[in-house]
């Protein structure tokens, strides 16, 4: 029976899937037409709404506003500078505000140390990954101090399998269309990785570099994995990832070594201090 109902809720998600993928497409016009947000919330930033060209962010910079799972969402996308935040001496991207009012924050740099998404192919996903496993170590040790400001969030995992690639392989690759809002397998936690739909609107692209967009930095060597799933090939599970000069990847094996980024999400009630600049970084003062 099992087996049964888990092969109904797949076609029952693949349905919702192509429907949300013409909803979104139809939600183009729409979106384009918002126009500027709103400047009592969110002040000096340039603004702009063209957020589903998925080429290179060379031009479409500052926050920009589409919707999540949770209502109107706020992304930063290419060469910001006030999105900077420091928690513990470690150094921090503001990717962007959810629509539940959180704050999603990625690493700067890596964490210094490499390692490989799954240990088995069998396992594919996040969910039972040796890089979850890995990650709710580093938050124990790097951010012990600091848990009331962290949300446990639902992060998307992208585990949807259409044959040999994953839908969202399908929806970023082939299609062009990336999307906040989450079909698949939402994990639930105090931390994760970056999703291919983040690094995408944040400027990074699955046809050429980029190194002009918030999310490069020089110092990191190799390679880091994100959260969605890209392939299933031969038995061997392949995440995306994103290459140290900011091209999307689809063609990383998942039992590679490669650097690990990872993303926490700040509570809506948080107060800060600072502006964000790189001189000035957001510091946490109270929740």
């Amino acid at each position: 029976m099992r087996y049964f109902e888990k092969r109904k809720n797949e076609k029952e998600r693949r349905k919702k899937w192509v429907q949300e993928r013409q909803r979104i497409i139809s939600l183009r016009e729409e979106l384009n037409s918002l126009g500027e947000i709103p400047k009592d919330s969110v002040s000096a930033f340039k603004y702009a709404v063209n957020f589903f060209n998925v080429v290179s962010s060379f031009q479409d910079e500052g926050l920009i506003k589409t919707v999540d799972d949770y209502g109107a969402t706020y992304y930063f996308r290419g060469n910001v500078q006030n999105n900077n935040v420091s928690i513990n001496n470690l150094n921090f991207k503001i990717v962007r505000i959810n629509g539940d009012g959180s704050v999603r924050l990625a690493l700067a740099n890596d964490t210094g140390e490499l390692k490989k998404y799954v240990d088995s192919n069998e396992k594919y996903g996040y969910k039972d990954s040796v890089i979850k496993a890995y990650l709710d170590s580093w938050i124990t040790i790097n951010l012990g101090d600091y848990t009331s400001f962290l949300a446990t969030q639902k992060y998307c995992n992208d585990v949807l399998l259409n044959d040999n690639t994953f839908y969202a392989y399908t929806r970023v690759v082939e299609d062009y269309i990336p999307s906040f809002i989450c079909l698949s397998d939402k994990i639930t936690s105090k931390v994760a990785l970056l999703t291919v739909d983040e690094v995408l609107f944040a400027g990074a692209s699955p046809n050429e570099e980029n190194t002009s967009y918030y999310l490069y930095n020089e110092s990191i060597e190799t390679d880091s994995f994100l959260m969605s799933s890209s392939k299933l090939v031969n038995g061997i599970y392949y995440p995306f990832a994103l290459s140290k000069n900011g091209k999307v990847l689809s063609d990383v094996s998942g039992s590679f070594l490669r650097s690990v980024r990872p993303v926490i999400t700040i509570i809506k009630t948080a107060l800060v201090e600072g502006d964000g600049t790189s001189s000035n970084p957001y510091k946490l003062i109270s929740n």
